[in-house]
C-alpha cells in the first residue's frame, strides 16, 4: 500500500485528498527568526485558525517546509493536525545556509553523516530539540519528506553536499519520484510543481508521462536516474517493449510554447538514456506508487 507519513501517523495515500505541498505552519524562535523576525509563527491557536480555513475550502493535507534547525516543532504540528483534522507532513533535511549560525553542524558533517540524521527522523522520530543539540530527544512524530534548497542557478558546494545527503536518505527510505498520468497532469507537474533544478524525464518520440525527481541537483544519482527513466517508459506508449530511449534534463530547460496543447513542451540541453526493461525493479517501484 502506498502511504503518506504524517506527524500523527502513516495514512493511505488515497486519504490525502487536496494537498498544499509547501507551507510554513509553525516556526519557533530560532536563529532563523532572530535574523528574520517576520518568520516567527509560534502560535498553535493562530496556526489552527489558518489551517481550519484551508480545511473549510476543501484542503485535507499540508506539507510543512521548515527542516532541521530552523524552528521546527513536531509536537506543535501534531497538535494543529489533531485539532483541525488536517494531515500534516513534516520534513527533515536542511534549508539554505543563511538560516543557520556560522559553524553549524551542516558545515562540518559529511553527506553520509547528515544522511544518518535524516534517516533517523524518518524512521525513528523527529528530534524535539530540532537538532540544535547538545543531545537528541526523539519524538513520537516522524518526518515524511526530505527538504533541500538551493540559492542560485547552480548549487554551492555546501548545497551539493546537502543534496547528496538527501539522495542517500532517499535511497534508504523511498523519497518520492513524481509521475504525471495525463497531458493535464504533465502540465501541472512540470509547470507548477517542479523547480528549476529538479530532474525532468520523458520517453522519446512517444506519448507518455513527464517524470520529475525533486532536488536531484546537477549530478543526479545513477540509480535514481535509472529508476525514474524506467517509470517514464512504463507510463508511456512504449510500455511492454524491451527497451526505449528516455530524454532527461533539468526542469529549467523545459518550456511550454504559447498556445501549445496540454502536455506539449520544448526541451533543450537534453541527454538520452537507453533503458532496458527490468521487471523486478519495476515491480518494486510500482509497489510504492501513490
Amino acid at each position: 500500500m502506498a502511504f503518506l507519513r504524517t506527524v500523527t501517523g502513516d495514512i493511505d495515500a488515497a486519504e490525502a485528498g487536496v494537498c498544499y505541498s509547501h507551507e510554513h505552519i509553525i516556526i519557533d524562535p530560532s536563529f532563523t527568526t532572530f535574523c528574520y523576525p517576520d518568520f516567527l509563527l509560534d502560535s498553535v491557536d493562530l496556526a489552527c485558525a489558518d489551517v481550519q480555513e484551508f480545511r473549510a475550502a476543501g484542503g485535507r493535507t499540508l506539507v510543512d517546509s521548515m527542516p532541521c534547525g530552523g524552528g521546527r516543532n513536531p509536537v506543535k504540528l501534531a497538535e494543529v493536525a489533531t485539532r483541525t483534522g488536517v494531515s500534516i507532513v513534516c520534513p527533515t533535511g536542511l534549508h539554505l545556509q543563511k538560516y543557520y549560525p556560522p559553524g553549524h553542524w551542516g558545515e562540518h558533517l559529511s553527506a553520509e553523516e547528515m544522511a544518518e540524521l535524516f534517516v533517523a527522523e524518518i524512521e525513528e522520530g523527529i528530534d524535539v530539540r530540532d537538532y540544535n543539540g547538545p543531545t537528541i530527544l526523539r519524538s513520537l512524530h516522524r518526518a515524511g519528506v526530505i527538504k533541500v534548497a538551493t540559492s542560485g542557478e547552480r548549487p554551492t558546494p555546501h548545497e551539493r553536499k546537502v543534496i547528496e545527503a538527501a539522495v542517500i536518505a532517499h535511497r534508504q527510505t523511498g523519497a518520492p519520484i513524481l509521475v504525471g498520468r495525463s497531458a493535464r497532469d504533465n502540465d501541472a507537474l512540470t509547470l507548477r510543481v517542479a523547480r528549476g533544478n529538479d530532474l525532468w524525464l520523458h520517453t522519446r518520440d512517444v506519448q507518455g508521462a513527464h517524470v520529475i525527481v525533486p532536488g536531484a541537483g546537477e549530478s543526479p544519482d545513477a540509480r535514481t536516474l535509472a529508476d525514474a527513466a524506467l517509470l517514464a517508459v512504463h507510463f508511456s506508449s512504449a510500455r511492454g517493449q524491451d527497451g526505449a530511449e528516455v530524454a532527461w534534463t533539468h526542469r529549467k530547460h523545459v518550456r511550454k510554447p504559447k498556445g501549445a496543447a496540454p502536455g506539449s513542451v520544448v526541451v533543450t540541453q537534453e541527454k538520452v538514456l537507453r533503458v532496458r526493461l527490468e521487471e523486478d525493479r519495476l515491480e518494486v517501484l510500482l509497489r510504492t506508487e501513490a
